[in-house]
């Protein structure tokens, strides 16, 4: 029963690593494949650029809460528009 602890604590770091690596890994996402992932999951993705930006400004903010999107992912979709 002493390694209990000892495999308590090895099971722990490998837990604490796995998420870790999750989290730095989704962070890693660049704009487009989070709307590719996040958007894409329930329709057609649209042209970024065939909208004004302020127009795309305005969708990604009415659909950023339906995604589950952050604040971070939200200003990398917004940035996908070039601001024609």
């Amino acid at each position: 029963m002493k390694n209990t602890g000892i495999q308590l604590a090895g099971y722990m770091t490998t837990i604490i690593i796995v998420v870790l690596v999750s989290l730095f890994a989704a962070a890693a996402d660049t704009g487009s494949e989070i709307f590719n992932k996040k958007c894409g999951l329930c329709h057609d993705l649209p042209d970024p650029n065939a909208y004004s930006k302020t127009d795309w400004v305005k969708n990604v903010t009415r659909m950023a809460d339906r995604a589950l999107l952050t604040a971070e992912e939200k200003t990398a979709i917004m940035a996908l528009n070039s601001g024609k």
